[in-house]
């Protein structure tokens, strides 16, 4: 019976660890051993939503409605999220991308953080990623993320592809 018992409560710790114990509130909480992921937003479709007085899609969403349609995130990383803007991607410069490099640089600097997702929309995203992989000066990953279909569109990507 002892050693039931040690099981039992061994396999409950686990299952807590994991996250799939029912309710109990403990692994979201504390988030054990999870990695430090930064989410950096930048805009494009992956942010954007329909706008009835312009006809036409627009950004709208910040990092944490991004991540809010993701189900399940909080479980595989502790994500934080920063806003660098909130723009089509066709109107990103190189001025933007130099910020965007300082920024993201400070942020792969700190010891906590394991990585970067940058939400990027796809007019500009293959000239930002040469930009960053020519700039940063880090071994963590940076990965962009974009979507082709808005947020508020019939069958969203973005989600998925965070």
């Amino acid at each position: 019976m002892k050693n039931g018992f040690k099981l039992m409560l061994v396999l409950t710790f686990f299952l807590l660890l994991i996250g799939l114990y029912p309710n109990t509130g403990i692994a979201e909480k504390h988030h054990f051993s999870l990695p430090k992921v930064v989410i950096v937003t930048t805009g494009g479709t992956v942010a954007m939503k329909y706008d009835q007085a312009s006809g036409g899609v627009v950004p709208a969403l910040s990092g944490k409605d991004l991540i809010v349609a993701v189900p399940g995130l909080e479980k595989i990383a502790n994500i934080e999220t920063v806003e660098f803007c909130n723009i089509d991607s066709s109107q990103m410069t190189p001025q933007m991308w130099r910020n965007l490099s300082s920024k993201i640089q400070g942020i792969l600097d700190r010891s906590d953080v394991r990585g970067v997702v940058v939400t990027h929309g796809t007019d500009s995203m293959a000239e930002a990623a040469f930009f960053l992989e020519t700039t940063l000066e880090s071994e963590k990953p940076v990965v962009f993320v974009g979507a082709m279909r808005s947020a508020s569109g019939l069958s969203p990507d973005g989600p998925a592809n965070i």
